[in-house]
């Protein structure tokens, strides 16, 4: 049997992990086996040291990962509830305007145009009940002059 004759002294476990972005981590440990010391047992020792050693970092970071998310989902859950609270409050304000509204005549009642003006059949357009406006003579006329003082009701007007 091979292997059978052979007498360990030493034993050796390397690990290499790809920690992605072209970088590497490599651990490697050795281990010198007593008289009599099982191989097989000592090396899966030796593996499971290893393995759990050069994860230790990287679950590390995982775990900090993790916890950074978790904050961050309860602030997430927080904001919700915020905002539902508040389209909860929007909507009853909607439901106390619409039935104000209903309670006063309708939209119609709040409208700031004449009856004249709505389009019927008879009307269409509901422009036409208003006077045409001609051009401007001077181009000019409908500016502002920001300099001039605007009078008061105390001033005297004939004063400009």
């Amino acid at each position: 049997m091979i292997g059978c004759s052979m007498k360990y002294k030493t034993i050796t476990y390397q690990r290499v992990l790809n920690l992605g972005n072209y970088e590497n981590k490599k651990l490697e440990l050795s281990a010198e086996l007593d008289d009599g010391e099982d191989v097989h047992e000592a090396f899966s020792e030796l593996q499971e040291t290893t393995e759990s050693q050069i994860r230790s970092e990287l679950l590390t970071k995982i775990e900090i990962r993790i916890k950074e998310l978790t904050k961050e989902k309860i602030q997430l859950i927080e904001q919700v509830s915020d905002l539902k609270h508040r389209v909860r409050d929007l909507n009853y304000l909607v439901d106390e305007y619409e039935a104000k509204l209903q309670e006063d005549g309708g939209v119609e009642a709040h409208i700031p145009f004449d009856q004249k003006s709505k389009i019927s059949d008879d009307n269409p357009d509901p422009l036409s009940s208003f006077p045409e406006v001609s051009e401007p003579s001077n181009k000019n006329e409908y500016k502002r002059d920001w300099n001039q003082k605007i009078p008061n009701s105390n001033d005297n007007v004939d004063a400009f």
